[in-house]
């Protein structure tokens, strides 16, 4: 996803879409049938997850401070059969996790962000399960989500940020379906575990 005079461009398989999303009355996002996946959605390859089985919140706490970010990122994870939360800054991701206990399978996250930023929100959350495993307890077999960090930055610093703060692995805007895919899938046969 990148962005430019008030456009997103997304890329999904390949191809290109220019959006412009719309307020309505409200001043509320309207999403277009290309952001929400009504149009031109692939079928999924994998099978939607029972979050609830799991003890999950949802599959994907996807972190940015850009709006259209999240609303074009929550629609191509949710056309892939997985459930998404999101949240606009570093700061809201942590409280999210470490205060509110809810759990994720993966954690996609901004470089970026009012606040706090996505490598000091990476570090933050890997001591939050380091320090939660260490307690033991109920929490103990609570698996730890893959940590990735993306970033419009391609230089190696921003990458290297990412990875010093506890990353799993850094991805390049813009996010490319391919890529989401198989992180998700990965993250859903080999659920980690501190």
């Amino acid at each position: 996803m990148t962005k430019s005079n008030g456009e997103m461009e997304v890329e999904v398989e390949g191809k290109t879409k220019n959006l412009s999303p719309s307020l309505n009355q409200n001043g509320s996002l309207v999403s277009p049938s290309s952001c929400t996946g009504r149009a031109d959605s692939p079928s999924s390859p994998f099978t939607p997850s029972l979050n609830t089985a799991r003890g999950l919140t949802a599959d994907v706490l996807l972190v940015d401070d850009d709006r259209f970010c999240l609303m074009a990122g929550s629609a191509a994870i949710k056309r892939l059969g997985f459930s998404v939360r999101t949240a606009e800054d570093g700061h809201e991701a942590v409280r999210v996790i470490g205060e509110g206990g809810l759990v994720f399978r993966l954690v996609l996250m901004d470089k970026n962000m009012a606040r706090m930023n996505g490598p000091e929100a990476m570090k933050r959350l890997r001591g939050h399960f380091m320090e939660t495993a260490k307690k033991g307890g109920q929490v103990k077999n609570i698996p730890t989500p893959l940590l990735i960090g993306y970033t419009g930055d391609a230089v190696q610093e921003s990458s290297q940020a990412f990875l010093d703060a506890g990353a799993d692995k850094v991805i390049i805007k813009p996010l490319q379906v391919k890529d989401l895919a198989a992180l998700l899938g990965f993250a859903e046969s080999s659920q980690k575990q501190l």
